[in-house]
């Protein structure tokens, strides 16, 4: 391999794969790390909605009426905190990094060889992995369905 090609691979590997594997990697950290909190919030917000639902039943607690209105918003405040999750997706966004994670460790682990040609595959396969991890954000809003002009949100045409 030429001096000037393993230059070009070495500069290539720290500053484009390393980099953008270093960002893939944080950003399945922080997804997955938002996804378990998320989950372990509505559930403890529920475990002690249970816990007020039978303080508020049995009436062994001061301020009953408290009770009861706790009670009742719990739930609602658990559902909203499942609902965020879902709404942003921290699984599905998190399964994409890893997904590109485990791609570029696969053509990372491979030898590049020296030849202009392997060089040049070397760096597609890369570039390929990074323009699909790209693509799959449009995918992301694929199926919703805009509004057509003069619909309301439910799509009906106004009038009667």
């Amino acid at each position: 391999m030429s001096n000037r090609s393993q230059e070009f691979i070495t500069f290539y590997q720290r500053h484009r794969f390393d980099d953008q594997l270093a960002y893939y990697r944080a950003r399945v950290r922080e997804y997955e790390a938002a996804n378990t909190q998320a989950s372990w919030t509505a559930g403890i917000v529920m475990l002690v909605a249970s816990g007020v639902a039978f303080v508020a039943a049995s009436g062994i607690g001061v301020a009953p009426l408290a009770w009861r209105i706790l009670a009742a918003t719990l739930p609602a405040v658990s559902a909203a905190i499942a609902a965020f999750q879902r709404l942003f997706a921290f699984e599905h966004v998190g399964k994409l990094f890893q997904d590109a994670v485990t791609a570029m460790l696969t053509v990372g682990e491979r030898a590049i060889g020296e030849s202009d040609a392997e060089i040049s595959g070397y760096v597609s396969q890369v570039e390929l992995i990074f323009a699909r991890e790209q693509g799959q954000w449009g995918q992301l809003t694929a199926d919703l369905q805009t509004p057509e002009p003069g619909s309301d949100a439910t799509g009906h045409h106004g009038g009667s």
